[in-house]
């Protein structure tokens, strides 16, 4: 195997997406889009009954599951997915791919807030098909976990 980043057979490990949005409609729709595109995804209603809130430092190095990539909503009832992005940063988050998703704008103070760290910001309801684009992208620069992530079996002959 040339290529760390691929198992055996060529194909790069899936994606872990958290996906944070008070909608119902939205989280059904992002897990099968995600899914049907071979990504792990687990959905949230909100940003405070996420695992994400309910520490005060990052647990990854406890919990090898953690996402890759989180994608929330901005404009929800209790924690707001600004508020959580901070809030992440301020913990030492390691996930490397955060991103937001609003349907009503984000003003420019909250924009450098949040950019300033590296997060992408998608407006709706053209963040389906972007957020998809993008997590090519960050599949293709993906690191091989091999603590958490089984390579594909192959049959035995």
């Amino acid at each position: 195997m040339d290529d760390p980043l691929q198992f055996e057979d060529g194909t790069n490990p899936p994606l872990r997406v958290a996906v944070i949005d008070d909608e119902p409609m939205i989280r059904s729709l992002f897990k099968a889009i995600l899914e049907r595109q071979g990504h792990r995804v687990e959905t949230h209603e909100n940003a405070t009954d996420s695992p994400f809130c309910n520490v005060t430092t990052c647990p990854c190095s406890l919990h090898p599951n953690c996402p890759d990539v989180i994608v929330s909503d901005i404009n929800m009832p209790g924690m707001d997915g600004i508020s959580l992005m901070i809030h992440l940063q301020q913990k030492g988050c390691k996930c490397r791919h955060l991103a937001l998703m609003t349907g009503y704008g984000i003003s420019p103070p909250d924009l450098t807030k949040v950019t300033k760290f590296g997060t992408r910001v998608f407006i709706k309801p053209h963040a389906f098909s972007e957020i998809v684009a993008w997590l090519k992208e960050v599949k293709a620069d993906h690191p091989h976990r091999e603590h958490d992530v089984d390579p594909p079996t192959t049959k035995a002959s």
